[in-house]
């Protein structure tokens, strides 16, 4: 899809304050300024309103400053009174067009957004363009994920973010379902699997080392798994051996064996006992740990435009309703309150829980303890050592055989989340045939756009490891900030070129910002490639730039789609 038209208009009186048409080949939106005021007439704020109408989510940008973050306020207050809204029409083609679609997004706090005239909460909004513009029914990808890819503001970034162009919160296993997704090099539902069974993987990690600190926490001995299983088998044959010398020693006598079953009963009941109060243990820290959370979210309070705007999204679809924005805001803070008192109670809980453990344990210890009326029965006497060397033993056994159970399914679960993934893996190209080849096709063009604009011939490689970034550059030596944004320009002709090739539905356009640290030269090599070949190249440039670019006046004219000055702002003031 192209971009065609868009409008902005004030949503009272429903007047036009502008309409841009955009060509099928390069766009230039013009800051006619001088350099000193640049960024102040409104170009980068137009690209920014393309993005918004594309489902970007915060429109303050509009009237915030970017570098100090000071609000325009009489703009704001003009955007709100005049309902002002941003229109967008996209289309398969710029004459004779078969398809198109029509997004109208309001300007102003808790605006709507519409599709063709239809209403669209923010989530149906972006899902009923990732079907239209990517035909993506799954939404995975996620549309801003893919789109960003396409509408490159505020570029303020270095060449390797060119390709990471999400930010580094984004993860690997994400970027690969995004790349396999544009260039068709995989199936995305498969990625996206193995991306969530990482994450599994990773939730089942921290897990299991929680467990292990609280463990060892208690006791000196080290109880992760692999010193569980070499530890445990020498406690086995030490318990089995005086096993045998008690029962030689003992079981002869009624008396004895009478006093063996209660002491045998009591080790049962402090082995279940120590591993109940680990349970607590670990609970209290995990209902602490949810506290702590709360109480945070708490003290940082509840975003009120984002309440609003879901306020504003549930009255679209049940326009009766009666409670009002303060009883949402109202039944939040309730919410949060009741959560976080549910917390404490659970936590108090836990706590008297463990109090009555440690007072029923301690009065074990003191019953199991050396020189008890149960250790003075006359047929003990010369054994007690024996007898006691085994209790302890076989209690001890008990615990760290509960615990290395505990551990070890943990480490079952990442087997079986490590062979779904192998299995995944095993599979993969099945539907996806030969990602080298189509790596190697999209290098084609990458090489020869690149030697015409910047005398390199760079390349992309393609790892398949998720845990590695998906994609590199190889055969470039350090360069420039202008270099690097001719070379952001060669990548995104050169994937329209071979999205064409493959026939892939995505976005027949590109939005750039920020072009001013390129040279002359560059740009008229870009200028001339992007119109040659038919690629629709939206980008904002200061009028000096354009004149020393050593492009013509008529290919200038025809190429600046809106100029901006002090007195001509993007919405007519």
């Amino acid at each position: 899809m192209l971009l065609k038209t868009l409008r902005i208009v004030n949503g009272v009186s429903l007047n036009t304050l502008r309409t841009v048409n955009f060509n099928s080949g390069v766009n230039f939106v013009v800051d006619n300024e001088e350099s000193k005021s640049q960024n102040k007439v409104g170009k980068t704020t137009f690209l920014m309103l393309i993005y918004i109408a594309l489902g970007s989510k915060d429109r303050k940008v509009l009237y915030t400053h970017p570098d100090n973050g000071v609000i325009n306020e009489p703009l704001r207050q003009r955007i709100s009174a005049e309902k002002i809204f941003v229109e967008l029409t996209l289309a398969d083609s710029l004459v004779n067009s078969s398809h198109t679609i029509t997004t109208k997004v309001e300007l102003f706090p808790q605006g709507r957004r519409f599709i063709n005239n239809v209403p669209y909460s923010e989530k149906g909004f972006l899902e009923e363009l990732n079907r239209q513009i990517f035909d993506n029914e799954h939404n995975s990808p996620r549309f801003r994920q893919l789109l960003t890819a396409f509408v490159r503001v505020s570029e303020k970034r270095d060449r390797s973010q060119i390709l990471k162009y999400l930010g580094f919160s984004t993860s690997n296993a994400e970027y690969h379902s995004i790349y396999q997704f544009l260039f068709k090099l995989e199936d995305p539902s498969t990625s996206k699997r193995i991306s969530d069974l990482q994450a599994e993987i990773k939730k089942n990690r921290d897990s299991k080392s929680r467990l292990i600190k609280l463990i060892n926490e208690a006791e000196s001995q080290s109880s992760d798994s692999k010193n569980l299983a070499e530890y445990l088998p020498l406690l086995e044959a030490r318990s089995v051996e005086l096993q045998r010398r008690v029962d030689e020693v003992f079981l002869d006598s009624t008396g004895t064996q009478d006093a063996w079953k209660d002491l045998t009963d009591l080790r049962i009941r402090y082995a279940q006992l120590t591993s109940s109060w680990s349970r607590i243990v670990f609970e209290i820290d995990r209902t602490e740990n949810a506290i702590n959370r709360n109480v945070g979210e708490q003290s940082s309070g509840i975003d009120e435009d984002v309440l609003q705007e879901f306020y504003e999204e549930i009255r679209e679809y049940f326009p009766g309703i009666k409670k009002k924005f303060n009883d949402l805001v109202d039944f939040n803070k309730a919410l949060s309150h009741n959560k976080l008192k549910f917390f404490e109670q659970n936590l108090a809980s836990l706590v008297v829980e463990k109090e009555a453990l440690g007072v029923e344990l301690e009065e074990l210890r003191a019953l199991l303890a050396p020189k008890t009326p149960i250790e003075s029965i006359p047929e003990l006497d010369g054994a007690v050592e024996l007898f006691s060397d085994s209790r302890e033993l076989n209690i001890r056994l008990g615990i760290l055989r509960e615990r290395a159970a505990s551990i070890a399914a943990f480490d079952e679960n990442e087997t079986r989340l490590k062979d779904e993934i192998n299995s995944l893996n095993s599979n993969r190209d099945i539907n996806y045939q030969s990602p080298e080849q189509k790596i190697r096709k999209f290098n084609e063009y990458f090489g020869v756009i690149s030697e015409k604009l910047l005398d390199i011939s760079p390349r992309i490689e393609y790892a398949f490891d998720l845990s590695e970034f998906p994609l590199k550059f190889t055969n470039i030596d350090e360069t420039s900030t202008g270099t690097d944004k001719t070379l952001m320009a060669s990548f995104d002709f050169s994937y329209q070129l071979y999205a064409r090739y493959y026939e892939i539905s995505s976005p027949r356009f590109i939005v750039h910002d920020l072009l001013e640290s390129i040279s002359g030269s560059n740009l008229q090599k870009m200028f001339h490639f992007a119109e040659s070949n038919g690629i629709q190249f939206v980008t904002a440039i200061l009028s000096e730039k354009l004149e020393s670019s050593g492009l013509t006046r008529n290919e200038i004219s025809q190429a600046s789609i809106v100029s901006f000055t002090g007195d001509n702002r993007v919405f007519g003031d």
